[in-house]
């Protein structure tokens, strides 16, 4: 079962000395490492990828993206989750890049489901609603944490509005500690 991937966007091209210091951030991870696929490419977007975040990355981190990270877990345990996170906190560290979580960092906020809530909760799951409809819980914790993160907005191909998070090693450090912490998958 294929489990959650990151991209950790760089303000840097890949060099011979890079790809040595990934592979001494892979080796700390020992056999841990064969759990993960790790891509460094020299574009910081796939063809035919809006390319208007990478200006705002700029505005909001400093830097203009000039490579990526991919990192992929195989799989999809609490502990996938965990190293995965780990690698990209470290990646981004060694390489000074911001983790591109590849989706909406969602903070559940536990409340109970009751009949007038079903419709609700029904189109929450069919992805029917916009991101401004289910965002402030999200965007409140996003305020109250370490770090910086960054809403990136984009139109699904049914019309609605969604984002992506795209954060700073300091939030990342801090979402690892924190209890509800896990990888968009």
């Amino acid at each position: 079962m294929a489990g959650p991937t990151v991209s950790v966007v760089l303000p840097v091209e890949p060099t011979d000395a890079g790809r040595l210091a990934l592979q001494s951030v892979l080796d700390a991870l020992g056999s841990g490492a064969a759990s993960f696929k790790v891509t460094w490419t020299p574009k910081p977007v796939d063809p035919g990828d809006d390319l208007e975040w990478l200006d705002d990355v700029a505005r909001h981190f400093g830097f203009l993206p000039r490579s990526r990270i991919l990192l992929a877990a195989h799989g999809n345990t609490g502990d996938d989750h965990r190293i995965l996170g780990e690698l990209a906190l470290q990646c981004a560290r060694t390489f000074g890049g911001v983790i591109n979580l590849h989706g909406a960092l969602e903070v559940a906020t536990r409340t109970p489901i009751t009949l007038e809530g079903v419709d609700d909760l029904i189109a929450q799951l069919e992805g029917n609603l916009d991101w401004a409809e289910v965002s402030k819980p999200t965007e409140a914790f996003l305020r109250a944490m370490p770090g910086r993160v960054l809403t990136v907005p984009y139109q699904t191909l049914n019309e609605r509005t969604w984002v992506e998070h795209i954060c700073d090693a300091d939030f990342m450090q801090a979402w690892l500690k924190h209890p509800s912490f896990h990888m968009i998958k």
